[in-house]
């Protein structure tokens, strides 16, 4: 995340199949990752999801973006899907 700040990736915004977030777990933070990850995959895969501030950055993300999905993988795990057609 830190180069796309910089922009020194290329093709900005990138694409790619999935990105894995495990984050710094306070909400703000991680609420950016999951906003900057949003453009540029359809799958993201979150760590420590469970964790307080992480749960209510992802919770407040969906809300926000009704076209992403959460699929729940394990007790601390989840995808978060983009399906353009909801």
């Amino acid at each position: 995340m830190k180069a796309l700040n910089r922009k020194d990736i290329p093709e900005y915004p990138a694409t790619f199949d999935m990105i894995f977030i495990d984050s710094s777990h306070t909400y703000p933070h991680t609420l950016r990752e999951l906003e900057q990850a949003s453009y540029m995959t359809t799958a993201i895969l979150c760590d420590d999801s469970s964790h307080p501030e992480v749960k209510q950055s992802i919770d407040e993300f969906l809300v926000n973006n009704p076209n992403w999905l959460r699929v729940d993988l394990h007790s601390a795990v989840c995808l978060l899907e983009r399906h353009d057609y909801i």
